[in-house]
């Protein structure tokens, strides 16, 4: 015979394993909704990465494409390891676009190796505007989001899918496209993957000869201002000075004694007589 505590009757008690048995049903099935949500919450949050990862890619790769900077490891497969020629260094700069814009999207579970549309696809397109006189070179086809086909660029002359990264002043595009992979079974197995895609445009910087083109503003210095300089004046045209002829030399008056003659004395008292005339007269007697 069964011995209850004095405060628990037989009722009590069974209610209590009652709603003990409730509690375990309600638990079980509230556990999956909960899973649920949690996995959902999980994949957006993966989800959000990898559109950040693939936004942040794009940015990467055309901040590097417009500067026309390459990679000098690039240049391995070229005669002597260097780019020494414009062909050259376009190609040598296409891989090195795709190494920044590969550095920019991190942590996703990226596999080029893999057909488009798998889950993990990833895939850089770069297209420029390049054109020539006839028209341009390159048409750029978009990404395709619900049916996962991603951007491409084609050479109009050969109709054959090809990356081009510009030259100076040229519009150049960066496309990264992922297949984002869903790691929940019960989502997965609905939609194993999601495409994500992301295009960056930017212009070419003049890094060739055409940079003589944009050439920046010079310093500005102080100019010399020019002053008002006097007009000339008519000057009067010298004339000839009469050559001055010689003068006479005047010399002193004269005194000839007429008495007594020939240099006699006085002998009386009788006056002495003279004569004084001046030597520049012509007539000594006026």
């Amino acid at each position: 015979m069964n011995v209850l505590p004095a405060n628990l009757s037989p009722t009590d008690s069974k209610q209590k394993r009652r709603f003990r048995g409730q509690t375990l049903v309600e638990f079980a099935l509230v556990l999956p909704v909960m899973l649920m949500v949690l996995f959902v919450i999980i994949e957006m949050a993966r989800l959000l990465h990898a559109w950040l990862a693939v936004e942040n890619g794009a940015r990467f790769g055309i901040r590097y494409a417009v500067t026309g900077e390459f990679n000098d490891t690039h240049c391995s497969g070229f005669p002597g390891g260097i780019c020494d020629d414009l062909p050259e260094q376009d190609a040598a700069r296409i891989p090195s676009i795709r190494d920044a814009a590969r550095a920019g999207a991190v942590a996703i579970m990226r596999n080029e190796t893999v057909p488009v549309a798998s889950p993990g696809y990833f895939k850089i397109t770069l297209c420029s505007s390049k054109r020539t006189g006839a028209g341009p070179l390159f048409l750029y086809h978009d990404s395709n989001t619900p049916i996962h086909q991603p951007a491409w660029c084609e050479e109009l002359a050969t109709n054959n899918p090809i990356d081009d990264a510009g030259g100076p002043g040229d519009r150049v595009s960066v496309t990264v496209d992922f297949e984002h992979p869903l790691i929940v079974p019960i989502l997965g197995s609905a939609l194993p993957n999601i495409h994500l895609t992301s295009k960056r445009e930017g212009i070419v910087e003049q890094f060739r000869v055409a940079r003589v083109v944009g050439l920046p503003a010079t310093i500005s210095v102080p100019t010399f201002t020019p002053t008002n300089t006097a007009t000339a004046t008519a000057t009067a045209t010298s004339t000839q000075t009469p050559t001055p002829s010689s003068t006479p030399c005047k010399v002193p008056p004269v005194v000839q004694i007429i008495f007594p003659t020939n240099g006699g004395t006085y002998i009386d008292k009788l006056p002495a007589q003279a004569m004084a005339y001046d030597p520049d007269n012509a007539d000594p007697a006026a």
